[in-house]
């Protein structure tokens, strides 16, 4: 697995095997950043469209409990579990709504952020980009992923 500094975009593969389920943080080498590695989500049952979290199921909690701390643990938890399905427009969509729901909720706002980034820059098939890696090479880490997303695969007949 690849991952990226979110400070000076050092880039390091590391073993699948040696991480823990829930993920981990490591310190940069060469700027001493903090890394967020997320954990292998094959190591645990992934969760179906029902399961994860609606905004119905989160604003009901909110309101009728005034659970600040506990919705924004709730809508972390959902933007991890997305991420990890690779499913990083839903990610997005619920750390918007953290957003508006905790404006205040730093810690989570930016990490949940860093998360999605580097679960999409692993995401990447560095195979598929190998054609343009000139081009790739320009961009930032989040440039990159973004990009990366945005192709779509094309399959051309060709007429003899």
């Amino acid at each position: 697995m690849k991952i990226q500094c979110p400070q000076c975009s050092a880039v390091y593969s590391i073993d699948e095997s040696k991480i823990p389920e829930k993920g981990g943080r490591l310190q940069c080498k060469k700027c001493q950043g903090k890394i967020h590695v997320p954990g292998i989500s094959s190591k645990k049952p992934l969760k179906t469209n029902q399961d994860m979290l609606s905004e119905e199921t989160i604003m009901e909690k909110y309101i009728k409990g005034k659970d600040e701390d506990g919705v924004v643990k709730a809508i972390y938890e959902g933007i991890l579990d997305y991420a990890e399905q690779k499913k990083f427009a839903q990610a997005e969509i619920l750390r918007e709504k953290l957003i508006d729901i905790a404006p205040m909720a730093l810690t989570e706002i930016v990490g949940s952020g860093e998360i999605i980034e580097n679960y999409k820059f692993a995401a990447i098939d560095n195979e598929k980009i190998k054609p343009w890696a000139e081009l790739f090479d320009k961009f930032t880490k989040s440039e990159t992923a973004d990009f990366y997303f945005l192709l779509k695969d094309l399959n051309v007949r060709v007429e003899h």
